[in-house]
């Protein structure tokens, strides 16, 4: 009997992470399909950047909030932390913010890009949409479901390493897949970036702090160096 409350337990979890996964690495052949052949002006990145926005959030968000309200019987802007010490978590991330480029989680030797420095409202709306789906998707929902199951720490270190692994089939579908070398570097910083972010929702308790985090690193990961040639 306890086998099979911990297979219905985790069950449910697993599929999730695996329609993740696949619904991810099908927006991508949709999406190289559609600007190769019937839509071209996909290659325009306002466009391409709105198409990965409604992907994220008409199919990574529904089963999240239909799995918290069906399955976990909770309210789900509750359980993800979205409305819970909503100052606080204001405060924080942009505390946080405000630190970003003194503990370097901007990468030395990144090249600037002449369309992001030139349009600062793209680069504002292509920083922000990430930020809000995936810390919903792995800080909010993902971390949660693990943390009951396996305890923070470790759910801390799984969801990390499942936010790697979604960043790997854009880079697999964009012609960016990095070497070995590069891989494992991006395995740590990634991971390390995810950790951190768990951190941040902790130190809130609001998954509003790890969102304006996110933004803000993504934001100050394009145009800062429009600025500096680090």
């Amino acid at each position: 009997m306890q086998r099979k409350q911990l297979l219905g337990s985790w069950l449910p979890l697993a599929l999730y992470i695996v329609f993740l996964h696949l619904s991810w690495v099908g927006a991508w052949l949709v999406f190289i399909f559609l600007k190769t052949s019937l839509f071209p002006a996909l290659n325009d990145e306002k466009l391409s950047a709105l198409w990965w926005f409604i992907v994220q959030f008409f199919v990574w968000l529904p089963p999240v909030f239909a799995y918290i309200y069906y399955i976990e019987h909770q309210n789900p802007l509750s359980y993800l932390r979205l409305t819970t010490n909503l100052g606080k978590g204001m405060k924080w991330g942009i505390i946080f913010s405000l630190l970003i480029p003194l503990i370097a989680l901007i990468p030395l030797g990144k090249k600037p890009d002449p369309l992001y420095c030139n349009n600062l409202p793209l680069l504002f709306s292509s920083s922000l949409p990430a930020p809000m789906t995936e810390e919903i998707v792995f800080r909010g929902f993902l971390l949660e479901q693990f943390k009951t199951r396996m305890g923070y720490l470790k759910a801390t270190i799984v969801s990390s390493l499942l936010f790697f692994t979604i960043h790997l089939v854009g880079w697999f579908f964009s012609g960016s897949f990095p070497s070995f070398s590069s891989l494992l570097v991006l395995l740590f910083s990634l991971s390390a970036f995810g950790i951190f972010l768990c951190y941040l929702k902790r130190t809130s308790n609001s998954l509003v702090t790890s969102m304006i985090y996110h933004w803000s690193n993504n934001f100050y990961y394009r145009r800062l160096p429009c600025f500096f040639k680090l």
